[in-house]
């Protein structure tokens, strides 16, 4: 399991380094916590949801022990912006995040990758967006 644990921190370093994300903050708090009211920043939050341990199985459905179990989670994310900045800048931001996540950062094998529409949060005069990819790895 410490594959999928440490996941979210993984990206959320990936991304905190990366160039072409100035004016953002990257977290790993989920779900997508605000710490200040009015947004100066993009700020996005990564986390763990559901985590799927399973033993691989042949052609004949029977179950496979071998030395590795199939494993999938979905690595939860939230872009929150500040409503000035516009709808655009969270699909800019969540284009740069499916990019990275799906070119296979750190060997981060993603077999699906969603995203919701676009929401304005009154309480916090912005606008968000939450998406999950769906990671998976054999583990032993």
């Amino acid at each position: 399991m410490y594959y999928f644990d440490s996941l979210p921190q993984t990206v959320q370093s990936y991304f905190a380094a990366a160039q072409g994300f100035a004016n953002h903050e990257f977290l790993t708090e989920f779900p997508g916590t605000l710490r200040k009211t009015p947004l100066t920043k993009t700020i996005v939050s990564f986390g763990l949801g559901q985590v799927e341990i399973t033993q691989p199985t042949d052609e004949d459905g029977a179950t496979v022990y071998d030395s590795f179990h199939e494993c999938s989670a979905e690595l939860k994310f939230t872009i929150h912006a500040p409503r000035s900045f516009g709808g655009s800048a969270l699909y800019l931001t969540l284009a740069k995040i499916a990019d990275g996540l799906l070119n296979r950062i750190n060997g981060i094998n993603v077999e699906e990758f969603t995203s919701s529409g676009l929401k304005y949060d009154s309480y916090s005069d912005s606008v968000k967006l939450e998406g999950k990819a769906v990671v998976r790895q054999n583990i032993s």
